[in-house]
């Protein structure tokens, strides 16, 4: 082998050194930086973990108008406060959805029962003066119907919660799918704006009474 293609095999050597070399480093840069963004995450999720962890939740005692299946002290004494402790919320919105699954949900007391439909939707809530409009899916209204207990249930148990927790409110508007309705399902007349009553409440209390023209 002459003198010409020993240096050509060298150089050719050191060429496949310098790049094998290369394709080293490249690799090793791109494993560091695979480490580097793996750390990076799990140090935002333990840092996330930490701010959530020690994010001061505000609570609130809120009180909850549930079913009273036993209908104690008169024909429509149908519905009984229960006071529970929930998330607070200082937009009057998120309250009020927060209110509104929380009568979705089952009661603690005994003989209370949940009166709210489980696929019923607050779409949405708006205040005009003193008025608290609420405006619901068609699925607020049971499938099958019911009679005037069930829809006083059904709207004081809405118009009491909401009533009794947003101390600015002074009346409730119900709507149905954006819409007026002259009455709830046939029978209760929720054309008006409606007021916290009493007379439909198990136990003491203050408010007026359903009035008769409000009975269809």
């Amino acid at each position: 082998m002459n003198r010409r293609k020993k240096n050509i095999i060298i150089l050719l050597s050191i060429v496949f050194g310098i790049l094998l070399l290369l394709v080293l480093i490249l690799r090793e840069k791109e494993e560091y930086k695979k480490i580097s963004h793996e750390e990076k995450n799990i140090s935002l999720l333990i840092e996330n973990k930490k701010n959530l962890s020690g994010k001061n939740i505000k609570k609130t005692m809120v009180k909850l108008y549930y079913k009273n299946v036993f209908f104690k002290g008169g024909p429509l004494k149908v519905i009984t406060p229960e006071v529970r402790e929930v998330e607070g919320s200082e937009n009057f919105r998120e309250f009020a959805h927060i209110l509104f699954n929380e009568l979705k949900s089952k009661p603690k007391g005994r003989g209370l029962r949940e009166v709210i439909p489980e696929n019923a939707i607050l779409k949405q809530i708006f205040k005009k003066n003193s008025t608290l409009f609420l405006d619901f899916s068609p699925e607020i209204i049971p499938q099958k119907g019911t009679d005037i207990l069930g829809e006083v249930a059904i709207v004081y148990s809405i118009v009491n919660t909401f009533s009794e927790n947003f101390i600015d409110v002074k009346g409730i508007k119900i709507l149905i799918d954006g819409r007026e309705k002259k009455t709830f399902s046939g029978h209760l007349d929720i054309s008006g704006t409606l007021k916290f009553n009493s007379d439909c409440v198990a136990g003491s209390g203050t408010g007026k009474v359903i009035e008769e023209e409000n009975l269809n």
